[in-house]
């Protein structure tokens, strides 16, 4: 679980993203606009913004692989429900209408 307050050093960032140092985390960071701070000699980011842009990469994927029932599969996938619900602030989940069928009797009503 996150904390809003909780920071983390970009080296640490780095080690979590697999990069080879805070230099390519502090060049990961401002590709994507999240900002970032400088306290004293090193520089810190806020982990819930982080996590944050990779739940937002994570749903964007997923609407263009289940357009229809993206936000379901995302609910799941998501391990932190106020995450979801942050989410879903970006990306209001659609819900399509279901199709009515007509006939004609109904047809002829409506069109008198």
């Amino acid at each position: 679980m996150f904390e809003l307050t909780k920071k983390i050093s970009l080296t640490e960032l780095a080690e979590k993203l697999k990069l080879p140092d805070s230099r390519a985390a502090k060049k990961w960071l401002n590709v994507r606009g999240i900002p970032y701070i400088r306290e004293g000699r090193d520089n810190f980011v806020s982990l819930w913004e982080v996590e944050f842009y990779e739940c937002l990469e994570m749903a964007k994927d997923l609407k263009k692989k289940f357009p229809k029932r993206w936000f379901k599969v995302f609910e799941v996938l998501a391990e932190n429900k106020k995450m979801v619900k942050a989410v879903f602030e970006v990306f209001p989940p659609t819900v399509q209408a279901a199709k009515v069928r007509v006939d004609n009797n109904t047809k002829r009503f409506f069109n008198k």
